[in-house]
């Protein structure tokens, strides 16, 4: 088995478990027009209020960067095959 077959049957196997398919489903690859899965939760006459309360779009950074706005890159593999570049702050050379 190959590594992305196995991904898929992973990712089969997690959508079997959490019920957000059946195995029916799944086989003939259409949905199972009884399923509460079908009726849509956010209907059309709901979009507009949900947009309006909107949900914040940035999180607390966990950790601090490694390189600051406008820093200049620096060249960390001279000669390689590929160009890598990074933030001088990260390799310590300006």
């Amino acid at each position: 088995m190959s590594y992305y077959e196995k991904w898929i049957a992973g990712l089969v196997e997690l959508l079997l478990k959490s019920g957000l398919v059946t195995s029916t489903e799944f086989e003939t690859g259409k949905p199972v027009l009884d399923s509460p899965k079908t009726t849509a939760l956010l209907t059309a006459d709901k979009v507009l209020p949900v947009l309006a309360h909107g949900r914040p779009a940035s999180r607390d950074a966990l950790v601090l960067p490694r390189f600051q706005v406008g820093g200049k890159p620096v060249e960390l593999a001279a000669g390689a095959e590929s160009l890598v570049v990074a933030p001088g702050s990260q390799t310590g050379r300006r």
